[in-house]
């Protein structure tokens, strides 16, 4: 731990990794030097992750040397610890490396992390080895979406146009097969943003926007003003010094120009869908928002949502506007 060593990040290196998340930086290594973390070495991006992996890292490593790696991957920025200690290092050396990563995890958050203790654990095969080991989901091929997608279809199968299924929770229409393809795409990281509504004519779940976000604060800008709309939102964020992945549904109702019918509607399909995109299509939901107030829809509320604050959201489960036309209070889905 941090305070066993006193062990930190000099000023040069600190400077770098402020930097590093926007550079074209593939990989840089910290050693420590004169009692501080440093920066050794800083390769930039030439290939895709793999090809980058196999080349930089080996070439990184030395023989009874630990080291610190720090790799980008390919998804969006995200980044991984390589906590390099060979087994045949001086224990000396390996206890010192192991008590100033937590240090090292502080000043430059990662995603994920892989400890290599040889030559031959710095490799990709060593890597990939590590990631079956862990039983992490590769992603999936062509041939194994195709398949999964089969099975979703099938599952539906049951619920057509002329025979929507009334349930004790609600109306359960059919989903299109772009709406199929979005939801994978979002379960993939291909995108982190899909907005999801109810064709009236063809009484099915339909796409109508999907994206890669930014920011949480990008969201409030594609939000229609007068229909309503489900939205799926793959939160990307820092929680007590650990990057976190977490997939908040949205309901949004706009609080006037909208008719009646059309509320009830979305109101009644959104139990259903919820179930088939946890059950079915089996993405996790770790909060279920509904809002009728668009103007604190940013990444403040949606991490007061997740980590709600003693005596803070108090008004989510506001009641809804009355007769005056007053808009109502940011209310959760239960």
């Amino acid at each position: 731990m941090s305070h066993q060593t006193g062990i930190v990040p000099n000023e040069a290196l600190l400077k770098f990794m402020a930097k590093a998340r926007d550079s074209k930086c593939r990989v840089f290594k910290v050693v420590i030097d004169s009692e501080q973390l440093s920066l050794a070495d800083s390769l930039n991006i030439q290939g895709d992750w793999k090809s980058d992996f196999s080349k930089y890292v080996p070439q990184l490593t030395e023989e009874k040397q630990p080291c610190f790696l720090i790799f980008r991957l390919d998804s969006r920025g995200e980044w991984l610890l390589i906590s390099y200690s060979p087994d045949n290092s001086p224990v000396r050396l390996k206890m010192l490396y192991a008590s100033t990563k937590a240090t090292m995890k502080k000043a430059f958050v990662t995603d994920s992390e892989y400890v290599a203790t040889s030559k031959e654990d710095a490799t990709l095969a060593g890597y990939e080895a590590h990631l079956k080991a862990e039983n992490a989901p590769p992603p999936m091929t062509h041939a194994e979406r195709e398949l999964a997608e089969v099975r979703l279809h099938e599952s539906f199968a049951s619920v057509g146009i002329d025979t929507k299924q009334q349930t004790l929770k609600g109306l359960e229409l059919p989903i299109s097969d772009d709406a199929i393809d979005g939801f994978f795409c979002l379960k993939e990281g291909k995108i982190n943003y899909l907005q999801i509504g109810i064709d009236i004519q063809s009484e099915q779940i339909i796409v109508h926007d999907r994206a890669f976000l930014d920011s949480a604060d990008e969201l409030s800008g594609r939000v229609p003003q007068g229909e309503p709309r489900y939205h799926l939102f793959n939160f990307k964020h820092i929680h007590d010094n650990q990057r976190v992945i977490s997939t908040i549904f949205i309901y949004t109702i706009p609080a006037v120009k909208c008719p009646i019918k059309v509320k009830m509607l979305y109101s009644s399909c959104k139990a259903p869908l919820i179930n088939d995109i946890q059950n079915k299509i089996e993405i996790p939901l770790a909060r279920k928002l509904e809002l009728d107030d668009l103007k604190d829809l940013n990444e403040a509320f949606l991490m007061d949502q997740l980590y709600p604050k003693s005596g803070s959201g108090k008004n989510v489960f506001a009641r809804p506007a009355g007769p005056t036309g007053r808009q109502g209070g940011r209310r959760l889905v239960k």
